[in-house]
């Protein structure tokens, strides 16, 4: 177990990484919380004390059964011809040309997960114009700067940080905060005229029909950290799978003939397509094992552990280096290497579960992950059918990462779409 000691903001800290073993730490009672002085600094002035993040274990399980109900597969199922509706204007988007990739997968996350959630699509795909998702990237490049390892002062630098540069920040925020509020405010009159049955309510339809439980303030903050999980990780890891594509032309040739055989050229993709695209699948899930759209991940310890011959103070922040993990050649026989059949059925049963984490693990997991992978099947499928992918890159060194919340290249990644004739 290879272990990093440092201290966040006063509080002690421990980052593991390297090794699977580490991870049946998560699957314990006692470290169900978030990392508490990571969240404080990183996320609070963007999330603030949202029920997601920083709920105690006990109250954090019953909001979890409540949204349960909403991420069932049935629900799911229902919201497939969203994501190939938005997938088809993401076609037009890569005829016409675009800047950003990461922002185009970004665009296409939030058009398809608000036509879906709040029943109206604000077309950020084609109105380029509506800057929200790169003013929330400010935001996070803001917090990602100021949050300080190895100092018990960090507070200080960040207020510092914040004079400088707080009255910009707090416009952002309030103009994301309306932005969510009219969301909301939208949803709620849309209800009140067709009242939707219990059954398909979507989460933010079952919290306002659950007004006894969630105050108008608190649905909005609810709203915001499933809007950041819908378009930042899934955006960022269709940007990732496409550039490996690019990568590995014969794997994307692969991909290509699946969709073809198993979709055809020009059939609309249904939900009952979607199982039938297994290499595709793989193909997704070893993109997060070499690129994990979020690199580390966090716990707060709320009593004194032991995991094998060492002892877990409470009080403790336990910390995943995600991208380690999913590199350590223990596990994963040349890491480097791009090869989806790592997740076929045989494969999958040698090893730990915890050695692949791009939904985080445990108990607390993403609540999200079929919901993503449903997502971001109908994009490639979509995608791969009308067009071929090249990249120059030879390697993920080239990439040159950085990390907001979510990992993203220091420039502009190299990824380019070519019409098929």
């Amino acid at each position: 177990m290879v272990l990093i000691k440092i201290l966040i903001g006063g509080c002690a800290s421990v980052v593991l990484i390297l090794t699977a073993v580490a991870w049946s730490l998560y699957r314990k009672r006692h470290i169900f919380e978030f990392a508490k002085n990571f969240n404080s600094f990183k996320f609070y002035p963007i999330l603030g004390n949202y029920l997601q993040l920083r709920h105690t274990a006990d109250a954090w399980r019953v909001r979890r059964k409540f949204f349960s109900k909403s991420f069932s597969q049935p629900i799911l199922n229902s919201y497939v011809h969203y994501f190939y509706s938005n997938s088809n204007v993401l076609l037009d988007v890569f005829r016409n040309g675009y800047d950003d990739l990461f922002n185009v997968f970004r665009r296409y996350s939030f058009d398809s997960f608000c036509e879906i959630i709040v029943g109206k699509n604000y077309n950020l795909q084609t109105e380029t114009s509506n800057k929200l998702l790169e003013e929330m990237d400010v935001i996070q490049k803001y917090m990602g700067d100021n949050f300080t390892i190895g100092s018990s002062f960090g507070y200080i630098f960040q207020l510092k940080e914040f004079v400088a540069n707080g009255w910009s920040v707090i416009l952002l925020l309030n103009k994301i905060k309306s932005f969510l509020s009219n969301m909301v405010d939208f949803r709620e009159t849309e209800l009140k005229k067709c009242p939707v049955i219990d059954s398909k309510l979507s989460f933010l339809d079952a919290m306002l029909t659950h007004s006894d439980l969630f105050l108008p303030s608190v649905t909005c903050k609810e709203l915001n950290i499933f809007v950041l999980a819908a378009t930042d990780t899934t955006g960022t890891a269709l940007t990732f799978t496409f550039t490996l594509l690019g990568m590995y032309p014969e794997i994307q040739e692969k991909v290509y003939e699946e969709v073809i055989t198993e979709i055809g050229r020009n059939t609309p993709i249904e939900t009952d397509h979607l199982p039938k695209l297994k290499f595709t699948e793989r193909v997704l899930l070893e993109s997060m094992r070499i690129l994990p759209p979020v690199p580390v991940v966090g716990r707060y310890i709320t009593k004194d552990i032991k995991v094998g011959d060492k002892i877990f103070p409470k009080g403790a922040n336990v910390f995943i280096y995600v991208l380690a993990l999913h590199h350590n050649s223990k596990y994963w026989p040349n890491p480097e290497k791009f090869d989806p059949d790592r997740f076929l059925p045989d494969e999958i049963a040698n090893r730990s579960p915890y050695c692949y984490i791009p939904f985080s693990g445990g108990p607390r997991n993403c609540i999200g992950k079929t919901y993503a992978m449903m997502s971001m099947k109908v994009a490639v499928a979509n995608v791969i059918r009308n067009f071929k992918i090249s990249s120059k890159y030879k390697s993920i060194d080239e990439m040159e990462m950085t990390s907001f919340i979510t990992m993203r290249t220091k420039h502009d990644i190299d990824c380019h779409f070519s019409p098929r004739t």
